[in-house]
């Protein structure tokens, strides 16, 4: 794959609540068809840039970029329809719904029409596309309130893809699944973007398993009380000094 520029960028952010500096002229680039990083410790600062980035929180200086257009100044709800969507630390799902009819909510609040019932052979046709890569069909007609944890957050990451973003941004995607729905995670991660199929996007995970972490990054850029302290590949994070003392330590992380 050839050099590209990224999707989503983010330059100069910084943020302060109060007397709080969350974050201090951070710099942030998410490349297509990459999986991006954002680690660090509790308190770094990396929720606080994942909404910078959708807009629910506005920077008090910097800017955000969509593919070359800034969008520092754009409500949430235009930023989704450009192509950006997100999952929460704690589950967002519709619990009274079924887990189809999540999935074709999702659809439908981002695609323009589609709650006026515009695109249905589109909407159903997505929808089994992503309840067949994620394994949700025998799940379909189960209310998303009565599933356990791991289930849970492979529903709230097919609502996602049923927007059919450009840009994903998972955080910590991986709290609360063991290790075999971890492996899962992986797998469809890495398809996501790495395979070549038709639903390859920029990613950007935040996420506290650090194996998980080294995995499936391409590139990982470091948060420590809001400022910007390291960026490479999980290979130069793994062996950064810096990164050891301020938040790897003696974890492992191979």
């Amino acid at each position: 794959m050839g050099e590209q520029g990224p999707l989503l960028g983010a330059s100069g952010i910084s943020v302060r609540f109060g007397g709080l500096q969350a974050l201090d002229t951070v710099d942030l680039q998410v490349q297509p068809d990459r999986i991006t990083g954002l680690i660090g410790p509790n308190g770094a600062g990396k929720t606080t840039m994942f909404n910078v980035l959708t807009g629910l929180v506005a920077p008090a200086q910097g800017q955000v970029v969509l593919d070359g257009t800034e969008i520092t100044g754009w409500a949430p709800h235009r930023r989704a329809r450009a192509g950006i969507a997100r999952t929460f630390q704690r589950l967002e799902l519709f619990s009274r719904m079924t887990v189809e009819q999540n999935l074709l909510a999702a659809w439908e609040t981002g695609h323009r029409g589609g709650g006026l019932g515009r695109g249905k052979h589109e909407c159903r046709r997505r929808v089994a596309d992503v309840s067949e890569m994620l394994g949700l069909g025998p799940l379909a007609e189960r209310l998303a309130g009565q599933l356990p944890t791991g289930q849970g957050r492979l529903v709230e990451l097919g609502r996602a893809l049923c927007t059919d973003p450009r840009v994903l941004l998972l955080d910590e995607p991986g709290s609360g699944l063991d290790a075999a729905e971890t492996e899962r995670l992986c797998e469809i991660l890495e398809r996501l973007t790495h395979d070549g199929g038709a639903d390859r996007l920029a990613i950007l995970l935040v996420e506290h398993d650090m194996p998980l972490v080294m995995r499936v990054c391409d590139v990982i850029t470091v948060l420590d009380f809001g400022k910007g302290i390291a960026n490479g590949t999980p290979e130069q994070i793994r062996a950064n000094p810096i990164v050891q003392a301020a938040y790897l330590g003696d974890a492992d992380v191979a």
